[in-house]
C-alpha cells in the first residue's frame, strides 16, 4: 500500500495526552451489539522471526480486543510501529491506499521507542485507545482536527479506559490533548493482564535496543 499525498494524519501524542479525532455525537456507550459465543483469540507466531513475532502479536491483540470490547465490529486496519516524538501511538484515518486506489485503510501506530519503559498492559491500553478513535471514525462523529469530544470520552469509558488530560484521576476528559488511565476493577483490566501475560511469556511487544 502507498500513502496518499493528501492524507489527513491525526497524531496521538499520549505521552503528554493524545490529540486525535473528536466531535459531539449522540451515540451512547451501550449501543454496541452483543456477540454470542465470541471467538477465542490465541496469540501465535513464529518465534524465530522477529518481524512475525512482533506483528503477529499486534494482529492477535487487535483481534482479541475487537472481539471482546467492540463486538467484532471494527474493520481491519494497518497496524504499524512508528517512532514519533511525544507519542505513545496514534490513529490516522484513511491513511494508506493501494496504488490503484481500490482499497483505502486506516492506520494505528504504536511507538516502539517507549516499549522498554512501559509495561505490556500500558502498551496494550494505548492500542485500545487508538481502537476507540477508529471506532468513532467509522461509527461516531469525530470533531475536526485533534479535539477529543464527549462522544469519544463515552466510548473510552465503555471499554474500560477513563479519559484524562493528565493520565490520572480527576483530569479533564475532553480537549485537544487527552490521555487515559485504566479503570480499576473493570473488565478491561482483567483482559489486559491476560493478554499481557501471554505476550510477555512469548517475548512480544518488547524493544531490546535502538
Amino acid at each position: 500500500m502507498s500513502q496518499p499525498e493528501d492524507e489527513n494524519t491525526r497524531p496521538d501524542p499520549t505521552l503528554n495526552g493524545d490529540p486525535s479525532l473528536g466531535g459531539d455525537g449522540v451515540r451512547g456507550t451501550n449501543d454496541r451489539p452483543t456477540i454470542q459465543n465470541e471467538p477465542v483469540v490465541f496469540v501465535s507466531y513464529d518465534p524465530t522471526d522477529p518481524t512475525a513475532r512482533t506483528y503477529s502479536a499486534l494482529i492477535d491483540a487487535y483481534a482479541f480486543f475487537n472481539a471482546r470490547l467492540f463486538s467484532g465490529q471494527l474493520p481491519p486496519c494497518l497496524l504499524t510501529l512508528q517512532r514519533r516524538k511525544q507519542a505513545y501511538g496514534y490513529f490516522s484515518g484513511r491513511r494508506f491506499a493501494t496504488r490503484d486506489g481500490t482499497a483505502i485503510t486506516d492506520e494505528i501506530a504504536l511507538n516502539p521507542s517507549h516499549f522498554a519503559e512501559r509495561t505490556t498492559e500500558k502498551i496494550l491500553s494505548t492500542l485500545v485507545h487508538e481502537m476507540v478513535h477508529l471506532e468513532q471514525a467509522h461509527f461516531g462523529t469525530p470533531s475536526r482536527g485533534r479535539y477529543h469530544n464527549t462522544e469519544w470520552a463515552r466510548m473510552m469509558r465503555a471499554v474500560g479506559l477513563i479519559p484524562s488530560d493528565t493520565g490520572e484521576p480527576g483530569g479533564k476528559e475532553t480537549g485537544q490533548r487527552v490521555s487515559h488511565f485504566i479503570e480499576e476493577g473493570g473488565a478491561l483490566r482483567a483482559r489486559l493482564r491476560r493478554l499481557a501475560r501471554c505476550a510477555d511469556e512469548h517475548g512480544a511487544l518488547r524493544r531490546v535496543g535502538e
